[in-house]
């Protein structure tokens, strides 16, 4: 004997009672039509940013009289972050030499309208960027800005390069006024100014001289003493005294700056007929 499987046999009032319970269960695990998303756990992402400057010149940067290659130089830089989602958010920046290692330097930005930030509490975070290096560092540094929820959920983050570098230009010298001829019997002195200027600015100049035929230096100065009259003003002035008088003749002089990293500015000329 033979044994077959045989589906039960409903009638259509119980298939249709069966039926309307069953889509009844399913609109019922919908949710309604006004109910309202939490995006709590949406990531925040950097939609645009903006770095200023993102070349920097250490040498612009004095701290000492001097500047020597292990001088520690703070370098504060400005960065803004739109945000995708801004509503309980922060920002973070960090400092990077080598993305495998630590960063050198870490903070946040700000959005309650302190400044560098403009509006409080929009989509716009704003802040100083603040790192120090060393002035013998060369090369690119990366910031990254990463935005975050409270919730620790993190989306795409945006990183610039940094490019630090030495670009040291050398001083300038114009304007030289000297005498042409000196009389030993009606002066006992007389004065040489020259302009010295810096693109470096000019705490970058560390002297300005004057420099004989044999070789022999002398000072200008810039500190309204000895017979400058303004301090501070990038005129460079000399007191030459004629006491006791050189020989009569032609005195050649040569003029010259340098700067902190020695390098050398033009050099200008002027020749002097000492009579007696």
């Amino acid at each position: 004997m033979s044994v077959r499987s045989v589906l039960p046999h409903f009638s259509f009032r119980t298939t249709l009672i069966i039926l309307t319970g069953f889509t009844l269960s399913i609109l019922s695990c919908e949710l309604p039509q006004d109910a309202v998303i939490d995006n709590i756990h949406l990531a925040p992402a950097v939609l645009s940013a903006s770095v200023t400057p993102t070349v920097v010149n250490t040498d612009l940067i004095n701290i000492e009289p001097i500047q020597l290659p292990e001088d520690i130089l703070p370098i504060t830089l400005v960065a803004s972050a739109k945000l995708t989602v801004a509503s309980d958010c922060v920002v973070r920046y960090a400092i990077f030499s080598d993305r495998r290692l630590d960063p050198i330097a870490e903070g946040e930005l700000n959005n309650i309208g302190v400044f560098p930030d403009i509006s409080p509490l929009d989509s716009v975070f704003t802040g100083d960027v603040r790192f120090q290096v060393q002035r013998s560092f060369v090369g690119n540094l990366m910031l990254e800005l990463l935005a975050q929820s409270s919730q620790g959920v993190t989306g795409t983050s945006f990183v610039q390069t940094i490019l630090i570098q030495r670009l040291n230009q050398p001083p300038v010298l114009s304007n030289l006024q000297a005498p042409d001829t000196v009389r030993t019997s009606l002066q006992q002195s007389f004065l040489i100014t020259v302009q010295a200027s810096d693109p470096n600015g000019a705490a970058d100049i560390v002297s300005v001289s004057r420099i004989t035929s044999i070789m022999n230096t002398y000072f200008l100065n810039d500190s309204g003493l000895f017979g400058d009259a303004i301090a501070g003003d990038g005129v460079f002035t000399e007191t030459v005294g004629l006491t006791p008088p050189p020989n009569p003749g032609l005195y050649q002089f040569s003029f010259r700056a340098l700067d902190q990293l020695n390098a050398r500015s033009n050099v200008l000329l002027h020749t002097i007929v000492v009579l007696p």
